[in-house]
């Protein structure tokens, strides 16, 4: 049999990573793992104010984050109907450049929004 005709051993599929939301730090593991695995760019489907601490989040550890509106996401053709695999087709839409970012104001200092007269927490 020729080098070109062996089978070579195929890597374990990456296994679910559970983690207790419970747990004060979830969304700083979650934060931690994208960086490790050297993702480059984030979408967030705009949903109620879910999206807030995620955007504002991974976007404090240097990852670049894109919010998009929910509905120009259901305009594009193909979309799935689970929350997995609607995950893989905004990344898709992601690397194909197809998703338009939504404008986010930028937090003012002290961490207390847009809102003025506000004081921080």
């Amino acid at each position: 049999m020729s080098a070109a005709g062996q089978s070579r051993p195929q890597p374990p599929p990456p296994q679910p990573r559970t983690s207790s939301v419970s747990s004060g730090f979830f969304q700083v593991e979650v934060a931690t793992h994208l960086v490790a695995g050297r993702i480059e760019k984030v979408t967030l489907e705009a949903t109620s104010d879910y999206w807030r601490i995620w955007f504002d989040l991974l976007e404090s550890v240097g990852l670049d984050v894109q919010l998009v509106n929910a509905r120009d996401v259901k305009a594009a053709p193909g979309r799935p109907k689970t929350d997995k695999l609607n995950a893989v087709w905004l990344a898709k839409l992601t690397e194909r450049g197809m998703l338009r970012p939504s404008f986010v104001p930028r937090r003012r200092s002290g961490g207390c929004g847009i809102t003025p007269g506000c004081a921080p927490i």
